[in-house]
């Protein structure tokens, strides 16, 4: 019993701590763009730009309300885990309640979905220049080129 009572001390002094600790702390816009640019790098890389967006468009009016009530019920216990997490989430929380920020993650989100679309013409254009090519050689087209003889 005395040993939890001196973990939960430990744990509360700590994360009393933090907030204390984090109060007056900048987030320069340097620190801004590369937050908004990892978070946009995160959403790109499960191809969720779409969903991302239509859900960033309509959570913009409560984006302030949310970076508070990520601040006071998740940002405590991140420098349990190690400073450098406490900080970057400090940092994250700051960035995303503004709506300038999130104005602008939802721009790189959709300069990275055109980019994506791209890339995707291009790769179908030379796999349909290349299936061309092979369809010349062979002599065959339509289903023909699926008989074996």
């Amino acid at each position: 019993m005395l040993k939890s009572l001196r973990i939960i001390g430990v744990l509360g002094f700590r994360i009393r701590w933090s907030v204390l600790m984090y109060r007056d702390m900048e987030v320069t816009p340097d620190d801004e763009d590369e937050i908004i640019m990892m978070v946009a790098q995160e959403i790109r890389k499960y191809g969720m730009e779409a969903v991302a967006i239509l859900f960033l468009e309509t959570a913009i009016p409560l984006s302030f309300i949310g970076g508070q009530t990520g601040r006071f019920f998740i940002s405590p216990f991140l420098p349990v885990i190690s400073e450098e997490v406490g900080i970057k989430g400090e940092k994250m929380f700051r960035v995303l309640e503004k709506h300038g920020n999130i104005e602008k993650l939802i721009a790189t989100l959709e300069e990275m979905g055109r980019e994506k679309k791209k890339e995707e013409k291009k790769k179908r254009e030379a796999e349909k220049a290349q299936r061309k090519d092979g369809e010349k050689t062979a002599g065959k087209s339509g289903w023909r080129r699926f008989l074996p003889f």
